[in-house]
């Protein structure tokens, strides 16, 4: 196998710096929510002491004067999967592996770049170069990306046939694990890669299991693991701006209906989808999106808007939209449900959806019951029955 890395290196910073060149020389935290905590997803290059996957708080306790970004996804994917698209041009198998780092397939593409070094420098051409991109090749992934991490900006390092030498010296936080392991390792002395290299396979894969096993692997430059290409899923996606930015929900409606309309009499008909993205550009330069998963495939307008339309109803938006845009994804020709052959089940079963997604609206349960027979030959009529919550 021959591989290179494509390595964008803090790319959500350098995509928030191209849109906020005030924030330049300042230093940069973005932020994400997990859970119930925040973490880092990205830093500025000067704050080399806080690491991805940090908690906040502790970033915080080392870098108290740091700015804090909340993270754009939407943005920083639409950026990196436009690089990801060049990519594909110059080779049919590139591995998205996340923000800023991708894996390319060289293998027969000497003859059509004419040699190793025509191949670096188109996979180099496929990034802009304001976003500073190094290049490591190798014959594996980690070797690799170690190689691409050496390489200066806009330039290439080749990994020797000796990896477990080259990557002796390398620190351990680049593993690709989580930051839980990484501490682990730490609190054992192991802050390189040398260090777990030299230890028994059998110590690794005991202490950590089955992720020690394959740590000490890449430790020792021992990655055989084949390229995922990316997945192409088909989707529905349309954008519309409006005339003046809005807040109003009901226009945003009437204009969602509309693109729901298309889809459903155009390339939908007779098809269903399962997850339906909504993005908006506001006012202010930032981006709004909403995710939202349908329960069951939905291959109607009508019934697609009801779900939308309980999900959104009590929206509150972070400013006026300029656009809108409306990605349907998880497209397939069947319905995805197989219904009862008696009218009667039917008829409950779309009742049960119906008060579930009268739920999600109302943000509590609705005041729907059953009437139970509790004492039906009760001389007193408040005993004969009761009220029980409808609970699909």
């Amino acid at each position: 196998m021959y591989v290179a890395c494509v390595l964008i290196s803090h790319l959500p910073v350098k995509v928030e710096l191209l849109r906020q060149p005030a924030l330049k020389g300042k230093t940069l935290l973005i932020v994400e929510q997990s859970g119930t905590r925040k973490t880092v997803i990205d830093r500025s290059p000067s704050a080399n002491e806080i690491e991805v996957g940090m908690p906040l708080e502790k970033a915080l306790s080392l870098r108290p004067d740091a700015a804090l970004i909340e993270a754009d996804m939407p943005l920083y994917s639409e950026r990196w999967n436009g690089i990801l698209d060049n990519l594909e041009q110059r080779s049919p198998v590139v591995e998205d592996v996340g923000l800023g780092l991708a894996y390319v397939d060289l293998s027969g593409l000497e003859k059509l770049y004419g040699g190793e070094a025509g191949i670096i420098k188109a996979v180099l051409d496929a990034v802009s170069q304001i976003y500073r991109p190094q290049v490591g090749v190798a014959g594996g992934k980690f070797p690799a990306y170690a190689a691409a991490l050496q390489a200066e900006s806009l330039g290439a390092v080749r990994a020797p046939e000796d990896a477990a030498a080259f990557l002796a010296e390398m620190s351990i936080l680049h593993l690709p694990t989580s930051w839980k392991i990484k501490e682990r390792l730490l609190d054992f002395g192991l802050d390189r890669m040398g260090s777990i290299a030299r230890l028994p396979f059998n110590t690794m894969q005991g202490e950590f299991g089955k992720e020690g096993a394959w740590l000490w692997r890449l430790a020792n430059g021992l990655d055989d693991t084949p390229l995922m290409p990316r997945q192409h899923e088909e989707t529905f996606v349309r954008e519309v701006s409006f005339a003046t930015p809005t807040v109003s929900l009901p226009a945003i409606f009437v204009i969602l209906e509309s693109l729901l309309a298309k889809a459903y009499t155009g390339v939908l008909r007779g098809r269903f989808a399962r997850v339906a993205l909504l993005e908006g550009r506001v006012d202010n330069g930032s981006t709004w999106s909403k995710r939202i998963g349908f329960r069951e495939p939905v291959g109607s307008c009508d019934r697609a808007m009801f779900v939308l339309r309980s999900r959104l109803d009590n929206m509150t938006l972070p400013g006026p939209l300029e656009t809108l845009s409306l990605t349907l994804s998880g497209i397939n020709g069947e319905t995805g449900r197989q219904e009862s052959m008696f009218p009667e089940v039917r008829h409950l079963a779309r009742l049960d959806e119906s008060i579930r997604e009268l739920r999600v609206r109302l943000g509590q349960q609705p005041p729907i019951y059953r009437i139970r027979e509790v004492e039906p030959w009760s001389r007193i009529p408040e005993r004969r029955r009761a009220l029980v919550a409808y609970d699909p």
